[in-house]
């Protein structure tokens, strides 16, 4: 089955890698690797899915194309194609399927100039729309809906309108689906952890 074949491949990948460390003369590790070692080298690659899908859930049009650029650089080097997902806040005074003008238009550029981005590197990628009542709740549907396995996070402290970036990002990673990597923006409004606690 296929999935015996792709079990067999790992395992065969795993006696390679571990083939490949105790015969590697130029690295300075190589030789370092023990039997129990090697074994959890190929428990911790048997543990991570392959990737076939990046989601990234974008809100703004500045963290939202970094976390496109991010998620296509590495789409390119895992032969995988991603999703943009705009999220689209809707208030609950309205039902979800309708959102207010204002938004259908700002969700539409932002698809358009972080598709444009996207474009730039040529690899497979599909713009939707996901209409939530919270960022979060807006993230981990994307993520559900597309099968993803990998959620690219804009930072949502240089999003305005999320609320405070560390009660987003705490959210977001306990109830996501599947792994997320988030793209720090290169500008952090994160207060710092304090020892021994949050």
């Amino acid at each position: 089955s296929r999935v015996n074949s792709l079990r067999a491949a790992r395992a065969l990948g795993a006696i390679d890698a571990f083939i490949a460390a105790l015969t590697l003369q130029h690295g300075p590790h190589g030789s370092d690797v023990t039997a129990e070692q090697a074994a959890t080298l190929a428990a911790a690659e048997e543990a991570v899915e392959d990737v076939r899908t990046i989601v990234v859930p974008v809100y703004d049009e500045f963290s939202g194309v970094r976390a496109v650029e991010l998620a296509c650089r590495l789409a390119e080097a895992q032969a995988t194609a991603i999703v943009i997902a705009a999220v689209q806040v809707v208030h609950r005074a309205r039902a979800l399927d309708n959102p207010p003008p204002e938004l259908v238009t700002r969700t539409e550029r932002l698809l358009r100039l972080t598709g444009a981005a996207a474009s730039r590197h040529g690899v497979p990628f599909e713009t939707i729309r996901q209409p939530a009542r919270s960022y979060q709740d807006g993230v981990i549907e994307s993520a559900r809906h597309t099968g993803a396995q990998l959620i690219v996070l804009p930072n949502p402290a240089i999003a305005g309108g999320l609320g405070r970036g560390e009660d987003v990002l705490r959210e977001i990673l306990v109830r996501a689906p599947c792994e997320v990597l988030i793209d720090r923006g290169g500008r952090v409004a994160l207060a710092p952890m304090t020892p021994g606690g949050e």
